[in-house]
């Protein structure tokens, strides 16, 4: 598990394979864009530390994200697939998926249902 940088939510991560499944824990996640920078580390260090690339998250508890995030998400899948990695993400709610929609990116990543999801 990554350490706790932020009282709201942590990141919990669990390598299954060559994937590494990330969960956002804590109740109502919302990443606004304070929370971006913590994300992005946090993310970072996952690839860097324990050199995974192919990551999933787990969406369940963000209830909503703010285009700092979505920045976020776009330089990790940028950064993962120069490298021949991927980035999935699952259990998506409604209001987050829309957000992706609405911003034509669900055409960029990869939506996983939640029966596929290891956390």
């Amino acid at each position: 598990m990554v350490p706790d940088v932020n009282a709201r939510w942590n990141v919990e991560a669990e390598h299954k394979g060559d994937e590494t499944f990330v969960h956002f824990a804590g109740s109502d996640v919302s990443f606004d864009a304070e929370d971006a920078s913590a994300i992005e580390q946090q993310l970072m260090d996952l690839l860097e530390g324990a050199g995974r690339t192919h990551l999933v998250l787990d969406l369940g508890n963000v209830s909503y994200l703010t285009s700092s995030t979505l920045s976020v998400l776009l330089r990790l899948q940028k950064r993962l697939h120069a490298v021949g990695g991927l980035l999935a993400l699952t259990n998506v709610q409604p209001l987050v998926y829309e957000i992706f929609s609405v911003t034509a990116l669900t055409k960029v990543f990869e939506f996983r249902p939640h029966s596929l999801a290891a956390c």
